[in-house]
C-alpha cells in the first residue's frame, strides 16, 4: 500500500492527535473537498493542489471508532468542536485533541472521527496503528484537486 499508510516509524514531531515518538496514525478525510482542504493546510498553501498530482486512496474501513460528530460523545469526553479545531504547534499541543486520541486508545477503539480544522463542516477519521491491518485500499489513483476523486 505505498502512499496510503503513514510511515512505519515513530513520529519525529508532534501532530494534532499524536505526540513525538508515538506511532503515526492514519488520517483520512470523509469527503473529497475536505481531503483537498487538509492537503492545502498541511502544505501551508505553498503548493497549489491543482498544480501537483497526489496519490489519493479510497479506503474501506470497518473499525470501532469514537465518533465526535455525536454531541453526546463530545460531551462525554469534555471537548467542543472549537477546541478540536483550534490551532496547535509541535511546541504548543492542542490538549483537547491529545485527550481524544488518549480516550480512543484507552477505550480500545481503532480510531476516531474528528472535525476538520481545515474545512468548516468537514470530517476526518484517524486510524490508530493497531488497526492498520483492517484498512483496505479500494482504489489508489494519482489526482489533482481539479480532477474527480
Amino acid at each position: 500500500m505505498p502512499g496510503c499508510l503513514p510511515p512505519n516509524q515513530p513520529a519525529p514531531h508532534a501532530g494534532r492527535f499524536h505526540e513525538p515518538g508515538d506511532p503515526w496514525p492514519l488520517y483520512a478525510s470523509l469527503d473529497r473537498d475536505t481531503m483537498w482542504a487538509e492537503w492545502s493546510r498541511a502544505t501551508s498553501g505553498r503548493v497549489a493542489p491543482e498544480a501537483e498530482q497526489r496519490a489519493v486512496c479510497a479506503l474501506d474501513l470497518d473499525l470501532r471508532v469514537l465518533d465526535l460528530r455525536s454531541v453526546a460523545t463530545r460531551h462525554a469526553l469534555g471537548v467542543t468542536l472549537e477546541q478540536l479545531t483550534a490551532e496547535w504547534a509541535p511546541d504548543a499541543p492542542n490538549r483537547a485533541c491529545l485527550a481524544v486520541a488518549r480516550a480512543a486508545r484507552d477505550a480500545g477503539a481503532d480510531g476516531f472521527v474528528i472535525p476538520s480544522a481545515a474545512r468548516a463542516g468537514g470530517w476526518n477519521v484517524a486510524v490508530l496503528p493497531g488497526a492498520f491491518d483492517r484498512v483496505l485500499v479500494a482504489r489508489r489513483r494519482r489526482l489533482r484537486a481539479s480532477s474527480g476523486a
